[in-house]
């Protein structure tokens, strides 16, 4: 087998083989292909065996011999493809793809067995699709439609937007039925094939537009969680957390400790489903620290998949600030160097013990207006609330999508 089609069982091997052209060899070829029937398979089975030495216009003449070649030429092609010769695999797929076509029994008895996997896959896709379509309500897509018609009209009226947007979160009525079907999906048996380059990059493409539509459309929310979904606060005053947390004094000197304690809150509520953080990393500079970074996983679903889409973020960044006093607005412009595109996102999270002045909560708008940043302030009383909602089984995120529609709000 070739290291080509070895791939499928050993992916480290490459499915693209290098080439180095000779131009003799091929001038030669060609004039031996202009010869009789004879010479002609010779030409061919030089072309299959010395490819590496060969332009890709060899490859279009192995295609149109198997398309339109003679039966003897398609016969000796199958036995030699059978044979898994040293060949780039998509051109070995194409040629084998072509001669499934044949109806010779002999070409049919070579080729068959190496199409069957394929066939498989086929069919196990197939499979997929009926499925993963068949769980979802058929009068949705009606209002999928209706919903991107909607956001493709530029200049539409703000209360046809809304209404469109409330059709679309009609999306959240069979979320349990699918991934339900989604999660029975890994019963099926798919073949290990391997797909032609081509093919892998159109999924890839696929899933990049499917992501930048999904975080354009959540965006268009204020938030994750509606506000009538309130849940009831739970008390957590007698929790060590709180309790440590009540009796750290704010200050410079015990800023360290205010720090590991909020990073200590934040893990307590939010990991799993974030990932265990990263404390005080120095950027590339140097110069700023971030206080603790809390990776998004690529899975994941919920409040953190609508923040990882809607702000691009790959991370959350939470900045704790010890300060005795209000906030000041400086503090809220050297947390957000830490965002970008090229960095970790545009998501991050600002602790403080009182909150924030007039001027630093129109900075916080100014960021997300002008610079696509959404950066939530939390309070020691947030804090409470947030551990009071885990303890009672809630979702604690709920605190900080609620600051988030608040921001949004006042817009």
């Amino acid at each position: 087998m070739s290291d080509e089609i070895d791939s499928i069982e050993n992916p480290k091997k490459k499915f693209i083989i290098e080439r180095q052209p000779n131009p003799h060899l091929w001038q030669k070829l060609q004039e031996q292909w202009n010869g009789t029937e004879e010479s002609r398979l010779q030409a061919m089975e030089t072309i299959i065996a010395r490819i590496r030495e060969l332009p890709e216009d060899a490859d279009q003449l192995l295609i149109s011999i198997s398309k339109t070649g003679s039966l003897l030429m398609k016969r000796r092609m199958a036995v030699i493809l059978a044979s898994k010769p040293s060949i780039p695999w998509g051109l070995w797929l194409d040629l084998i793809q072509n001669l499934g076509e044949e109806d010779d029994l002999q070409v049919k008895e070579s080729v068959d067995p190496l199409l069957q996997p394929y066939r498989q896959l086929a069919e196990s896709i197939k499979t997929w699709q009926e499925r993963v379509i068949g769980s979802i309500p058929k009068n949705l897509f009606s209002s999928i439609a209706s919903q991107q018609a909607a956001i493709q009209k530029a200049l539409a009226p703000m209360e046809e937007v809304q209404r469109s947007i409330q059709t679309f979160f009609q999306l959240n009525l069979p979320t349990e039925q699918i991934s339900k079907t989604l999660e029975s999906l890994a019963q099926i048996q798919i073949p290990r094939v391997q797909l032609p380059k081509g093919v892998l990059d159109s999924i890839g493409l696929v899933s990049q537009y499917h992501n930048l539509a999904y975080g354009n459309i959540a965006r268009l929310s204020p938030s994750y969680y509606p506000p009538e979904e309130e849940p009831l606060s739970a008390i957590a005053s007698d929790h060590p957390l709180i309790i440590r947390l009540r009796g750290l004094p704010p200050g410079q000197e015990t800023w360290p400790e205010y720090q590991k304690l909020c990073q200590e809150i934040l893990s307590f509520c939010f990991v799993p489903p974030l990932l265990e953080p990263m404390y005080e990393e120095s950027t590339e500079s140097g110069i700023h620290r971030r206080d603790v970074i809390y990776h998004i996983p690529h899975d994941a679903s919920g409040f953190w998949s609508y923040v990882k889409t809607a702000h691009s973020a790959l991370a959350v960044i939470v900045d704790a600030k010890n300060y005795t006093g209000i906030l000041p607005k400086n503090q809220i412009v050297i947390t957000s160097k830490y965002f970008g595109p090229k960095k970790l996102g545009n998501f991050g999270i600002i602790i403080c013990r009182k909150g924030l002045d007039s001027s630093g909560n129109k900075e916080l708008a100014d960021r997300w207006i002008h610079h696509d940043e959404m950066i939530v302030c939390l309070t020691d009383d947030d804090l409470e609330e947030m551990v009071g909602l885990k303890l009672a089984g809630e979702d604690a995120e709920y605190i900080v999508d609620r600051k988030i529609r608040e921001l949004r709000s006042t817009l």
